[in-house]
């Protein structure tokens, strides 16, 4: 084995090495207002955007639904759909992708990426576009898979 295998690499440099060979990207960064964001790849979350993250996938949970679709015997054949828009007991609660670029950001610059002409979806469209190129990659290269 070569020297440069046992060289110790930075975290940075080990998380971006590893993203290189697993070929996906990651993160966006977007400058919005002179202000630069980074939209985190979903598996490259800092501990405090995966707690909050965890927090808000497990607030989904408690959310209002719609009637469960049940069988003739009463067995639920699928869980009601989640209320558009969301709400719990009945009270609006604030859109899925509002809470997760909030989860991301963080409530200070998440105000500001708002403000600055920012969008709350555009964190989702952004990780769909990061597991879209995955996927792709994954398609195209059997060995990536």
């Amino acid at each position: 084995m070569s020297q440069e295998e046992f060289q110790a690499l930075s975290i940075e440099e080990a998380r971006a090495q590893a993203a290189d060979y697993l070929g996906f990207v990651q993160c966006k960064v977007v400058k919005v207002d002179d202000k630069e964001f980074t939209i985190s790849n979903p598996a490259l979350l800092t501990y405090e955007q995966q707690e909050a993250y965890d927090t808000l996938l497990m607030e989904l949970e408690e959310l209002d639904r719609h009637p469960d679709i049940l069988d003739e015997d009463g067995k639920v054949l699928r869980r009601g759909a989640i209320k558009e828009p969301h709400r719990k007991d009945g009270v609006r609660v604030e859109n899925y992708d509002a809470r997760l670029a909030r989860a991301l950001f963080g409530d200070d610059d998440f105000t500001l990426f708002v403000a600055g002409g920012g969008r709350p979806s555009d964190v989702s469209l952004f990780w769909g576009e990061m597991n879209k190129r995955l996927a792709d990659k994954r398609a195209a290269d059997s060995k990536s898979s």
